[in-house]
């Protein structure tokens, strides 16, 4: 969800994929990378796998908690919604098209 969003037709290794990617604007060249794929197809079924995102920060829990929360509703401006909230550990979101993923 972090934004700018590079679309192009090639693999990070720089061949053709045939199809649009989406590469995430990496802040360092130290990896890991991710490149993520677009399909036609709608998704149909729970995620097999997903994204814990991670808040990083010291301090207490009530601030560790305040930052996730804080960063929740970024997402929340981005277009995520919040599924479900185990308060204190994380919160369950998932981006406009229905992926889920975890902010703890």
């Amino acid at each position: 969800m972090r934004r700018p969003w590079r679309r192009s037709g090639r693999s990070p290794s720089g061949t053709s994929t045939g199809r649009r990617t989406r590469t995430p604007t990496a802040a360092s060249p130290v990896g890991p990378h991710l490149c993520l794929l677009e399909v036609p197809e709608p998704k149909t079924v729970k995620n097999r796998m997903h994204f814990d995102l991670v808040v990083s920060g010291e301090g207490s829990p009530d601030q560790q908690w305040q930052r996730v929360t804080d960063e929740v509703e970024r997402l929340r401006a981005l277009g995520a919604s919040v599924l479900a909230e185990c308060s204190g550990h994380h919160i369950l979101m998932a981006d406009p098209e229905g992926n889920e993923f975890c902010v703890t």
